[in-house]
Order: structure tokens, then C-alpha cells, then sequence
């Protein structure tokens, strides 16, 4: 019977070491090439978050038919809202991966609309199908990725240049640091 005892006794603590799957809602700083912004996260369902986030970058940009230019010298603001489903957080507990701070693959849609661009071919907002990753690289500090296809609007269908060949359908990514303050 003391055997039987010392060794519940012993398990107990590594029976209650469990990590919960569930997301988690987070506030934080974002930065990436093209921007700096404030960025939140907040839990839908267990395995599905939502994304809000504003900031200012050099997001001017403009169609040139096959091709986008960004214009760095002129920064506006721009909202994102978007929804990520993860796929693997099950997994990664099982394997002893850490999932704090939301870590994990994910498959995901964005909406980005771009303020404050008066030129008739510029990009005012896009919509985006991606899959990303979101890991930990030092305490606080997430790294994010996403690759995806996405469908831009211009203010104008008004074309500067016959010869050029309209395609609203362009690749997407998506790289930014964020600093979670809470």
C-alpha cells in the first residue's frame, strides 16, 4: 500500500504538467520592413484567432500590370483584420513543443486596406488567402510568417498605360517581429 501511495504522490506533478491547446488573447508591437504598428489577438474557438491590428508603413503601393512598386519615401496608415485557423497545436504538445503565445502553422485570411494614397492606380485594399507560421524567438518576442495568393483593388480601373496587362491576383508575404506587452 505505501508503494501505491509513493507513487501517486510522485506522479501527481507530472500528471498536472499538461499544456492547455487553447489560444490565448495578446496585445503587442509590430514591426516589419515596410511598417510599425499595434497589433491584438483574440481567441474565437479554441483552434481559430482573430487578428486586429493598425499601423503606419510604407504601404504606397502601386500597379504597374505585371508588376507592384512600393514607394518607401511616403508612409500611411492601414488596418488589418484577419481570422487563422491552426492546424498542429495538438501535435506540437504531443512532441513536448511549447505553444505559449500562440505558437504554431496556421492557415489564414486577411483584409488590408490602405489609407491616405490619392494616385488613381494605387492599391487600396487587398484580401489574402495565406499559411503562415508564428514561433517564439526570445522572450516576448514572436516571430511571425505568412505566404499566400492575394486579390487587390485600385481606386481606379483608369489605366496610365494601355500596354501593361491587368492581373488583380498577386502572391503574398508577410514577415514581422512583435513584441507582446500583454
Amino acid at each position: 500500500m505505501k508503494k501505491i501511495f509513493y507513487t501517486i504522490i510522485f506522479c501527481l506533478p507530472f500528471l498536472g504538467h499538461s499544456q492547455s491547446t487553447e489560444l490565448k488573447k495578446q496585445f503587442g508591437i509590430e514591426a516589419s520592413i515596410l511598417s510599425l504598428g499595434a497589433s491584438y489577438e483574440l481567441p474565437v474557438s479554441t483552434n481559430i484567432l482573430a487578428e486586429f491590428s493598425a499601423a503606419m508603413g510604407a504601404a504606397n503601393i502601386k500597379d504597374y500590370g505585371l508588376s507592384m512598386g512600393v514607394n518607401f519615401g511616403e508612409y500611411t496608415p492601414y488596418t488589418k483584420i484577419g481570422l487563422r485557423r491552426y492546424y498542429n497545436r495538438d501535435n506540437r504538445v504531443r512532441k513536448g513543443k511549447d505553444i505559449s503565445y500562440n505558437r504554431g502553422n496556421f492557415v489564414g485570411i486577411q483584409n488590408k486596406i490602405l489609407y491616405g494614397n490619392d494616385a488613381l492606380n494605387a492599391v487600396t485594399m487587398i484580401n489574402e488567402l495565406h499559411w503562415g507560421i508564428q514561433t517564439e524567438i526570445a522572450k516576448d518576442l514572436l516571430f511571425s510568417f505568412h505566404v499566400g495568393l492575394g486579390h487587390y483593388y485600385r481606386k481606379s480601373d483608369v489605366r496610365t498605360d494601355s500596354n501593361n496587362y491587368y492581373s488583380p491576383i498577386a502572391p503574398t508575404l508577410g514577415l514581422k517581429i512583435e513584441y507582446i506587452l500583454f
